[in-house]
């Protein structure tokens, strides 16, 4: 058994996120750097359990083998095996605590010798031979999660998925400086036609916004469609159009504060894909989750912001 741990200044869901996505590891594991020229297949899902990545090199150190992940919980560990071509498998993984000025990460790995060569062990000392390499894949985990954190600014971010829905919507355009009235309006107009027709409302308002252009020191010009997700299959009728959304994958951040204010959470999740490699490919979607009407304090306005990759 051997293994090495570090603290880690960054919370618990960004150290987890990094070790489940075994893409992400070329950003900072330093056995996935030892040959850049080394060939790569990635299987499976993106993330968490049978996740596999395989590989070939002609650089003794690296082989060719395969990492599968076996187990995994959010924000707590990930298990993973370990295979190399000829010399059987190994379980290892990344542990995952809350700690004084951040987060405790223990990587280990657990190696079984077969019995006839157990004599070699007396004469090597597996510890300080792995323990090493361990610590530079430490250090880089280290220093790419400080690096993210320091790109959210105190804004959660992830990947997320967007689920499918039966939605009730108009499209419309307006400048940002109308855009509160405008939602106002079209919401209302929706809700109405809702009651008609007997739907209720399934989860929160949105907007989908297709067309963003800049007017230069005069603001920002929007194509939106406001929509409200609804119970049951609907007519269009009017402007009102009924359609059903399908799932996205995307990338969510969690916004807390005024509308006005959202523009900067846009850029700190613009920074958090690049800094990713990940390339928005749809419109953006905002989600009002609280009701204003509800809740006067605006510090405490949750909006979802939604970016599909």
């Amino acid at each position: 058994h051997i293994e090495r741990s570090m603290v880690i200044k960054a919370d618990a869901t960004t150290v987890f996120n990094e070790s489940n996505t075994l893409k992400n590891w070329k950003s900072w594991s330093y056995w996935d750097n030892i040959d850049t020229a080394m060939k790569s297949v990635y299987e499976g899902p993106e993330s968490g359990v049978g996740c596999k990545h395989s590989w070939e090199s002609n650089n003794d150190s690296v082989g060719k083998g395969s990492l599968t992940i076996t187990k995994s919980e959010p924000g707590k560990f990930v298990e993973t095996e370990l295979s190399f071509e000829g010399m059987g498998t190994s379980l290892g993984g990344w542990k995952i605590r809350d700690t004084t000025g951040g987060v405790l990460a223990t990587t280990y790995m657990d190696i079984e010798m077969p019995f006839f060569a157990r004599p070699m062990t007396l004469f090597m000392d597996m510890d300080a031979m792995l323990g090493g390499d361990f610590m530079k894949s430490l250090e880089g985990l280290r220093m790419r999660c400080e690096a993210i954190v320091a790109i959210c600014g105190g804004v959660k971010i992830e990947r997320s998925t967007q689920p499918a829905m039966k939605v009730m919507s108009i499209r419309d355009s307006c400048t940002d400086k109308e855009i509160s009235n405008k939602l106002g309006e079209l919401y209302g107009e929706i809700m109405a036609e809702m009651a008609k027709q007997g739907m209720k409302q399934n989860g929160a308002p949105f907007g989908i916004y297709h067309t963003v252009k800049m007017l230069g020191d005069s603001g920002m010009y929007f194509v939106m469609e406001a929509g409200i997700p609804v119970d049951k299959n609907g007519a269009t009728a009017g402007r009102v159009n009924f359609s059903e959304k399908a799932e996205i994958r995307a990338v969510k951040a969690y916004h807390y504060g005024a509308y006005e204010q959202t523009p900067a959470t846009h850029e700190k999740i613009e920074a958090w894909m690049n800094a990713y490699k990940l390339q928005c490919n749809g419109p953006v979607w905002e989600v009002y989750v609280t009701d204003p009407m509800a809740e006067s304090d605006p510090s405490k306005w949750l909006t979802e912001i939604i970016y599909p990759y």
